[in-house]
């Protein structure tokens, strides 16, 4: 870690031109509009296909009518300003610097003001780890009353929808416009292993963004090296996974946090966490944050005397706690994925397994998943090989909640014992113990 005394400013000002941070000539709420409309449309397509010969999918959101060349062109302009936004925020003196082994990949961190340094780093403080190596990715912290790039109203508009018409690679710059008084622009190109992250007002960033840091950088650059984030909370032994899965408010946290209180299973997270090939027919299950979202209702029950984020801003709700460093010793880093619970409440009082379809995967991880993060067509097709891939159990949750993780250790275990819980061979899973 290196931290300088120097006081940073209040604001960055980039030397760039100035752009509002509202989305030019069109409201942001129509874009987003359509973009949920999308998003509706090829979900229910895609339930349909689970299961099936899945036809060739074809996502048409896209710009305004252009030629290849001038959209090479275009292409070209924008990576040359994105070149000259990171000589700009390389050659701001930072307030201190992180390093997060993520995912497998060591990442640094500038935080060039103290207060986002404050906010963004402790959801990712159990990943820190010695600067060893050179990071494979830089990504810049900033503020500003600006944006970092003067794009045109079409790349504006194409930037605030999560919907992306072409799939991220590695030399074209990845943007993503989020508008409003929080609002926030991220900017990476992969080929250069340099990302901004800029936040228009530090004091006014979503609870959201504090709890899932630069979650949607994290994303566009795991794509392109074989991962994907997924939501769902996490657990696990000392060796394997299994992913909770749900809609909101199904329970996922609090059968995750059951597990935390009342077991000695692991906990990898409770909102979003990354999927990897490890290159040998495996998915590793790594983990991004250590926050923990709960219903109030569930706060007393299982969030104890852990650490609450301050949500007095922007939240969608939910009371969110910290538990690094309390479980620092129950906060697994990386494990092997062997199969999904998809969580429902149930009336009962006891928890029980029942069997559950690819499909049923799908629809649990596929629309939220989608709603949270940047799509395009082939991570669609990536989740639908994952739903088919590894072996899924319904989890009814009954009303006695330390019972919660005794099928859930039940489960793993029976999912362990799949001979092909791999890629390509998995089916419906039997109900364990």
């Amino acid at each position: 870690m290196k931290r300088r005394a120097c006081s940073a400013p209040s604001t960055i000002r980039l030397a760039i031109p100035r752009h509002p941070w509202r989305i030019p000539c069109r409201s942001s709420k129509s874009s987003t509009n359509f973009a949920s409309c999308c998003l509706l449309i090829l979900c229910m397509t895609r339930m349909m296909q689970v299961g099936q010969t899945s036809p060739r999918i074809d996502v048409a959101l896209s710009r305004p009518d252009r030629t290849s060349s001038s959209m090479s062109d275009q292409s070209a302009v924008v990576r040359k300003m994105a070149v000259e936004c990171f000589e700009n925020v390389n050659s701001i003196r930072s307030f201190e610097d992180r390093r997060y082994r993520i995912g497998g990949d060591n990442i640094l961190v500038r935080y060039c003001e103290q207060k986002l340094a404050a906010l963004l780093h402790r959801s990712l403080a159990h990943l820190e780890c010695d600067a060893g190596e050179r990071p494979s990715l830089t990504i810049h912290a900033i503020s500003s009353a600006v944006p970092p790039l003067t794009l045109s109203a079409d790349e504006w508009l194409s930037s605030a929808i999560r919907w992306k018409s072409q799939e991220v690679n590695e030399h074209e710059p990845f943007t993503l416009y989020v508008p409003g008084n929080g609002g926030r622009f991220d900017l990476m190109v992969a080929g250069e292993h340099q990302a901004v992250a800029c936040f228009r007002d530090p004091d006014r960033i979503p609870a959201w963004d504090v709890a899932t840091p630069f979650r949607d950088i994290l994303h566009a650059w795991f794509r392109l090296r074989g991962g994907h984030i997924l939501h769902g909370a996490v657990v696990a032994d000392r060796s394997h996974a299994v992913m909770l899965a749900g809609a909101g408010g199904s329970g996922k946290s609090s059968s995750a946090m059951a597990c935390l209180r009342h077991s000695d299973l692991h906990f990898l997270g409770d909102d979003v966490t990354l999927i990897r090939d490890d290159g040998d027919g495996r998915k590793l299950v790594h983990s991004l944050y250590n926050t923990a979202k709960l219903l109030p209702h569930d706060c007393e029950r299982f969030a104890g005397r852990l650490s609450r984020l301050d949500d007095s801003g922007d939240s969608d709700g939910k009371p969110t706690f910290y538990t690094y460093p309390d479980f620092g010793d129950r906060l697994a880093k990386t494990r092997i994925l062997q199969g999904f619970l998809l969580v429902r409440p149930h009336p009962a009082e006891q928890t029980v397994l029942s069997p559950a379809s690819p499909g049923d995967t799908w629809r649990a991880i596929a629309p939220s998943t989608m709603s949270l993060l940047t799509v395009d067509a082939g991570g669609i097709k990536w989740l639908g090989s994952l739903a088919a891939a590894l072996p899924a159990c319904w989890l009814n949750v009954g009303s006695r909640r330390q019972d919660i993780p005794v099928v859930i250790a039940g489960a793993l275990n029976s999912f362990v014992q799949i001979p092909d819980a791999t890629p390509g061979g998995a089916a419906s899973a039997k109900p364990g113990p």
